[in-house]
């Protein structure tokens, strides 16, 4: 991983684990888990096997791409970009997390259009972006659609000027009104996104 993103990642981690009540969160960012089909897509969870320590049938059921990674004993989850990949964990079942890392560079105003509400399109796309990818994964796909999530009561946290805590809320019929809560940050030239499900 870059130099620089490995040393933002480590000033902003404490805080992240101490403000989400999460001491065994773990984020694993390397650049050849960039978004290379399937080939990138198994490295990941070969290192979440690894860093789980899982076994055979474990690692046989996160070998599947096709299947979001739900475990017995840990939360896990996966995100890619072009330049970046990686993942969060946590050694608890409880609370679910998302996770989300994008290229700045790719995120314009036309697709962050679709997932947000105008006032939200006066904050920063970038994190709009992330802080609704990984609050989606962080709920497990209910709502059915990131449109339902609002992202609010947003600020920034003393760990450093980029870094701001959300909240999101779930606006869908079906759906009781589920929160949750997390982190963006840029690191260098990637936004990246942790969020919690209320357990």
């Amino acid at each position: 991983m870059p130099a620089e993103i490995t040393e933002a990642l480590a000033k902003v981690l404490p805080t992240i684990r101490e403000d989400l009540h999460i001491p065994t969160l773990e984020i694993i960012l390397y650049p050849e888990f960039a978004a290379a089909g399937p080939a990138g897509r198994l490295k990941i969870r070969e290192e979440i096997i690894a860093a789980l320590k899982s076994d055979e049938i474990e690692a046989q059921t996160l070998r599947m791409l096709e299947h979001v990674p739900d475990l017995a004993h840990a939360s896990v989850s996966i995100s890619h970009s072009r330049s970046l990949g990686g993942f969060a964990l946590t050694r608890a079942p409880k609370p679910s997390i998302g996770f989300d890392v994008e290229d700045i560079s790719r995120i314009h105003a036309r697709a962050v259009a679709r997932i947000s509400k105008p006032e939200e399109l006066t904050q920063a796309a970038a994190r709009v972006w992330v802080a609704k990818e990984a609050a989606f994964k962080a709920l497990k796909g209910k709502p059915k659609v990131i449109t339902a999530l609002t992202t609010h009561a947003w600020r920034s946290v003393s760990a450093g000027e980029n870094l701001s805590l959300w909240s999101c809320e779930v606006h869908e019929d079906s759906l009781p009104n589920s929160v949750c809560r997390g982190f963006t940050v840029e690191l260098s030239n990637t936004a990246l996104g942790i969020f919690v499900a209320n357990p």
